[in-house]
């Protein structure tokens, strides 16, 4: 790995639009933010406004420009950072574009990589963005902080490219949830012609606008167990805390790790508390039994780090790796028949 200090992105997508709300299929059609959209701008442009970014740039569709003006940042706009065009399923509902044309639908559906409404395919939305990140990365210096604001489908296919999912289904990390933060740092190779290695930082923390990320409670309200995972140390009461009480937690469990973190959650949330060991962690997790809420694990930063990492190196063989998650933070685990799935990583509760 390089010596030279990484880059760090911070990726952000857009508040919720117009067609969110109306589940539309929305490319680079220009819906603008709903009224709940606006404020989730203004909360992630609060949280974020504070930081220090050497460049800030933005798709050109006014959902995510005016989400990245919310930060308060001089923000530099780009075409190249459009969401996916999805041709003539454009503004449709997911049952129109079925209807109409249910050929597409089903070769899309069944990991084909077909041009979406006769636009643009996967594999196109892929190559643009990585060129963006290049370009992006060629502008920076080492050490250099640059935040990018775009679209569910751009990010997912940018992280999906960084940590080397990108020909995996279903992939290890859930969907992008409105105004969630998600940040890398990336190193470049000696030619500056392409990444060399990446690390995860952050992934899908929205908690400035969802209690959990959007994507985990639909999975939770169909059935599938949600664990969230607590990284211990000084600052889990102070931050875990608030977050959880807000939620319906069922069980909190303590593996390894110093203090009595776990003790004191149970005890804050008036809920059973147990000691359990996890030998294997993802097989672990995945065995707990069930239970009609959010089952709450602490475990020290460097596990829940290792625990992720073997989920996405068990798909990916990219040159990427973990960063402990931030004491008191959380990760939210998704359990499907398919193993783990993250919808978050190292979430830190956002206070107003």
């Amino acid at each position: 790995m390089s010596e030279r200090a990484p880059i760090e992105l911070t990726l952000v997508r857009h508040g919720e639009s117009t067609y969110n709300v109306t589940g539309r299929w929305q490319g680079q059609g220009d819906a603008p933010l709903s009224e709940l959209g606006k404020q989730q701008a203004a909360r992630v442009g609060a949280r974020l406004a504070g930081e220090t970014f050497d460049k800030v740039v933005s798709s050109d569709l006014t959902r995510a420009h005016h989400t990245a003006l919310a930060t308060g940042h001089p923000v530099d706009v780009r075409r190249e950072w459009r969401e996916i065009d999805v041709g003539r399923w454009e503004g449709l509902t997911r049952e129109e574009v079925a209807e109409r044309y249910p050929d597409e639908v089903h070769n899309a559906f069944a990991g084909e990589d077909v041009k979406i409404g006769g636009a643009e395919s996967w594999s196109d939305l892929s190559a643009r963005v990585d060129a963006a990140l290049l370009t992006l990365l060629r502008e920076l210096q080492p050490g250099a902080r640059a935040a990018v604001v775009a679209h569910g489908g751009v990010i997912a296919s940018l992280l999906s490219g960084i940590l080397g999912l990108t020909e995996h289904r279903p992939r290890p990390i859930g969907r992008i949830s409105n105004t969630a933060i998600s940040r890398v740092q990336v190193w470049m190779d000696p030619s500056h012609q392409k990444l060399h290695h990446a690390r995860l930082v952050v992934f899908n923390d929205a908690s400035h606008a969802f209690t959990v990320p959007a994507w985990a409670s639909e999975m939770r309200q169909a059935g599938h167990p949600l664990t969230t995972l607590v990284a211990d140390g000084r600052a889990a009461s102070l931050r875990a805390f608030p977050a959880l009480a807000a939620t319906e937690a069922e069980h909190v469990s303590r593996v390894a790790g110093d203090g009595d973190t776990a003790r004191g959650l149970a005890d804050a949330l008036g809920v059973p508390f147990e000691r359990v060991s996890l030998a294997a962690p993802a097989q672990d997790i995945a065995a707990l039994p069930s239970t009609d809420g959010r089952r709450v694990v602490v475990l020290p930063a460097d596990a829940i780090a290792r625990l992720t990492a073997e989920r996405m190196r068990h798909v990916a063989d990219g040159p990427s790796s973990v960063a402990p998650p931030e004491p008191g933070s959380s990760t939210n685990v998704v359990v499907t028949s398919k193993g783990l799935t993250f919808a978050d990583y190292a979430s830190v509760p956002h206070a107003e």
